[in-house]
């Protein structure tokens, strides 16, 4: 008798370390960050992806105002505080937080995050294809210059049975007035 179970996927993503950084999702719904999106993801069981940066074009302005406030640039003492993003002052909150660069997560966008979940080739990457074909080329043609050698040592004997009768057949040739111009 086969007994069906009802298994369910726990989702242990903790988003609460993770900085505002609003985007808008395949699904059609706008999150507060890329975490919220894999969260959302494991929990319905469906591949849901970034779709643009910032909130979906529905009610965007309404929604971000009433749950953030009204953003504005922090103040010059606050150079520095966010390490890869902006630094902005809510009107709700007193203190300012950080709007993390693609990449960067933290209070202060001070972690690089390893989830991102677009992949955009580099300088480093390209170099690391080029030593890689470079290394096979000397391959190949180390493979080539050994079959070279072992084909070449090995048919020494043939080339010069092959001369010998070539040197045998013109006497032979030469005797019959085959070989050279008759005078």
């Amino acid at each position: 008798m086969f007994l069906a179970l009802h298994l369910m996927c726990v989702c242990n993503i903790d988003c609460s370390q993770t900085n505002f950084n609003p985007l808008c999702a395949s699904d059609g719904k706008s999150y507060d960050n890329a975490c919220q999106i894999k969260e959302a993801s494991c929990q319905k069981q469906e591949k849901i992806e970034v779709m643009s940066l910032g909130r979906c074009q529905e009610n965007a302005n309404k929604l971000e105002e009433s749950a953030r406030g009204i953003y504005i640039p922090c103040p010059e003492h606050y150079n520095g505080f966010c390490m890869h993003g902006k630094c902005e002052h809510s009107t709700n909150m007193l203190e300012p937080s950080c709007r993390c660069d693609a990449g960067y997560t933290g209070q202060h966008c001070e972690k690089k995050d390893y989830s991102v979940l677009y992949v955009v080739p580099g300088p480093v990457r390209f170099q690391y294809v080029l030593i890689a074909a470079v290394i096979g080329t000397i391959q190949i043609a180390i493979i080539c210059v050994v079959v070279l050698c072992i084909t070449s040592s090995s048919g020494n004997f043939e080339s010069t049975e092959l001369s010998s009768r070539v040197l045998s057949w013109s006497k032979i040739s030469d005797n019959y007035g085959c070989g050279k111009g008759e005078e």
